[in-house]
């Protein structure tokens, strides 16, 4: 009937597999900012670089939040590394909530001129969050939730709109 049960052993893979890359997200965006990264030569890690790597680590918790809603619809809102006492007091958000959070994180990333362009995206880096992977998403994201919002078609538009006027893909 295309409904999630609990039962689901797949489904709760998922879900599982999910919350341990947000866990890993929260974690890496509550450190990484005060520590003191170096590069491969050993030299201190540009500041660029290191907002950089933030933003797709921005990117990533976004698209595995955008995954859950897909199936789930709201779920627990987790922004930071909990504590054992934390876990009795997750809560579901609503639809709407995870929405807003996903659209403020993925403009967030396409905005931040720290983020690289796919055009301008080095061969060993292919496959690296850019600006305009996080407007693609973003366009998905506005596509999913229109459903309940007729203005977000408008809005999808826009953001696949700003992918092809990129012109980094043929």
């Amino acid at each position: 009937f295309g409904r999630t049960i609990s039962s689901n052993e797949t489904l709760a893979g998922y879900w599982t597999a999910r919350y341990n890359a947000i866990g890993n997200c929260n974690v890496a965006l509550e450190r990484l900012p005060d520590a003191p990264l170096i590069d491969a030569s050993g030299a201190p890690l540009d500041p660029t670089l290191k907002q950089r790597y933030l933003s797709e680590i921005r990117f990533l918790r976004a698209m595995h939040y955008f995954d859950l809603a897909q199936i789930f619809g709201g779920v627990p809102l987790v922004t930071k590394t909990l504590s054992v006492d934390d876990r009795t007091i997750l809560v579901r958000v609503s639809s709407q909530e995870m929405f807003t959070f996903i659209e403020a994180e993925l403009l967030a990333v396409a905005n931040d001129p720290a983020v690289l362009s796919a055009k301008t995206l080095k061969p060993a880096e292919i496959g690296r969050a850019t600006q305009e992977t996080s407007w693609a998403l973003l366009a998905r994201v506005y596509m999913f939730f229109a459903k309940d919002n007729n203005a977000l078609f408008a809005k999808g538009r826009d953001a696949a709109k700003k992918v092809i006027d990129s012109k980094a893909y043929a």
